[in-house]
């Protein structure tokens, strides 16, 4: 996502949504009802206690969802769900697969609901996606994983 679009992206969100959502800032603190969106241009990478660290991106694509998610595997483990929505190419696997091999858990859309396929097919192609959903079942799919958890019966 090119510098400047993630900003008015976040305004555009913030707007339609009942949680905040902003471009992220350096040194922020993870919030619950909050979601961050990195600015293009750069990295976003979480660390234990929530903290966000961002960084100039050096590859593209940027921002890159595998830094973010491997970041995320590395501080919550088996906390971590990883949801990877419409995108082309194949950014999001190596995150995917960061998430799994830390027993958390992930989701990524299904081929009827995408705009374009690549991110979520490449990740179920190479083995690590839990589950494939329609973009509209997400937050009960979401729902779903965490009763599971809570009650000690993960079904995967």
């Amino acid at each position: 996502m090119p510098n400047g679009f993630t900003k008015v992206l976040a305004q555009r969100l913030d707007a339609m949504s009942n949680v905040r959502v902003r471009e992220a800032e350096s040194e922020d603190v993870l919030q619950p009802s909050d979601v961050l969106i990195t600015p293009g241009g750069f990295n976003m990478e979480v660390v234990t206690g929530g903290k966000v660290h961002l960084q100039k991106a050096e590859q593209t694509p940027s921002p890159s969802i595998d830094v973010m998610m491997n970041s995320a595997a590395d501080a919550y483990g088996s906390k971590t769900i990883g949801i990877l929505l419409t995108g082309m190419l194949t950014d999001g696997v190596l995150g995917m697969k960061a998430i799994k091999n830390h027993g958390g858990i992930t989701i990524v859309q299904d081929e009827v609901s995408s705009a374009v396929y690549g991110m979520p097919k490449a990740a179920l192609e190479a083995g690590a996606a839990d589950y494939s959903v329609n973009i509209s079942d997400i937050p009960r799919q979401i729902t779903h994983v965490l009763s599971k958890i809570i009650d000690g019966k993960r079904d995967n």
